[in-house]
């Protein structure tokens, strides 16, 4: 499936995962396309608040707030990037198969503790 950018999407695959991620099993949520990757430079940045390649047509809030959400519920976005041929970049979330309330059985963590965590 091509977009306005004439990059395709060659693989979207949803995956409960069989073997335990952290004691916890996951949903696995991969998204995959052939555009010119992510520059190395500008990779450090992706996950921050109003960062954005997109000039006046993004905002920076979507991979932002992806992971932020992602993270608050116990879940993990990654991804992986090639701007050699093939190029590439490929995000994978993983998403508990169990709410975070049952996990931790009534434990709430701060902001602080989801990020050390999730590094």
């Amino acid at each position: 499936m091509a977009d306005s950018h004439g990059m395709s999407l060659n693989n979207v695959e949803i995956c409960k995962i069989s073997t335990p991620i952290n004691g916890a099993e996951y949903a696995r949520l991969t998204v995959a396309d052939t555009g010119g990757g992510i520059h190395k430079e500008i990779r450090k940045d992706l996950f921050k608040q109003f960062f954005t390649t997109k000039g006046s047509g993004g905002t920076g809030l979507g991979l932002w707030l992806t992971r932020d959400i992602m993270h608050r519920n116990g879940g993990r976005l990654r991804f992986r990037s090639r701007t050699e041929s093939p190029s590439g970049t490929v995000f994978v979330m993983y998403l508990p198969s169990t709410p975070v309330a049952q996990q931790d059985a009534g434990k709430v963590q701060s902001r602080e503790e989801r990020v050390a965590a999730a590094s």
